[in-house]
């Protein structure tokens, strides 16, 4: 091997170990054991415990025999694996919407996205976890984000119930989706909207039974009412939604609406 090889120019002995044993016997089973490693990797997400280090260990043959490229690892597990990841968190999506609360389900999200995530650190080959990642977000955000938004338990209910944890972590997850957080800052601009537009018609109201309307309307006790309601939302927004620019885009634009009214006449 030391000196033939450079002689010869030909391929190195360890080299050519493993590419016959990839024609002669990795190409027989290869099949069967891409079914067996998605087989238990989905046992695994079902909460199953399994021999990681025999996992690992048949993914680190597809590698090796890519002889230190992923291409083989790509080709013959990866293309079989993305989709049928995607497949089986298509079908959880599924079942979770049916049976879960918005923000029951984003907890369940984030821990499946997690556990993949991990699921790369314990067995997989590091370039799959961006596309795993990406396959996963797909499966259960992208796809049913109407869905879930439209769900009595969403943006509204959230809102009403000052639910903050589940409020940053429906932020923290729908960042990772394109353009995900838009819709949500449009429910939550109309909803400000919606409640400070509320308490200046009830203002307007009561100033329809006193002598002078602009006397009501610059009581001290309405105007606080507006202070505290920015507060309790600008708190949200630095709490929940990390000070994204979006949200406190919302929020002016969502005051601008009901302060700015000519509620005089």
């Amino acid at each position: 091997d030391r000196y033939y090889v450079k002689l010869q120019s030909v391929e190195p002995l360890h080299n050519r170990g493993y590419t016959v044993f990839n024609q002669q016997v990795f190409q027989v089973c290869i099949k069967d054991t891409r079914s067996a490693l998605l087989r238990v990797i989905n046992l695994e997400r079902q909460g199953e415990h399994i021999d990681q280090d025999l996992v690992k260990g048949v993914i680190d043959i597809f590698i090796d025999l890519g002889l230190g490229s992923p291409n083989l690892y790509n080709a013959e597990f990866e293309e079989a694996f993305l989709p049928a990841t995607s497949d089986y968190f298509v079908r959880q999506a599924s079942g979770w919407l049916s049976e879960d609360s918005f923000p029951e389900y984003l907890r369940k999200a984030e821990v499946a996205l997690n556990a993949e995530e991990q699921r790369v650190t314990n067995y997989l080959h590091r370039s799959t976890q961006m596309k795993l990642k990406h396959v996963v977000i797909q499966a259960l955000l992208a796809q049913p984000q109407s869905q879930l938004l439209e769900k009595e338990t969403g943006v509204v209910y959230l809102l009403d119930n000052d639910k903050r944890e589940d409020l940053a972590r429906m932020h923290r997850m729908f960042s990772l989706v394109d353009n995900g957080l838009n819709p949500i800052s449009h429910a939550f601009r109309q909803y400000v909207t919606d409640r400070g537009s509320k308490i200046v018609d009830e203002r307007v109201e009561q100033a329809k039974t006193v002598a002078s309307k602009s006397e009501a309307l610059s009581d001290p006790t309405f105007i606080q009412t507006l202070l505290d309601l920015h507060d309790r939302f600008k708190g949200i927004v630095q709490e929940c939604f990390s000070q994204d620019s979006l949200f406190q885009k919302s929020l002016k634009e969502a005051f601008e609406v009901f302060v700015n009214r000519d509620i005089g006449k």
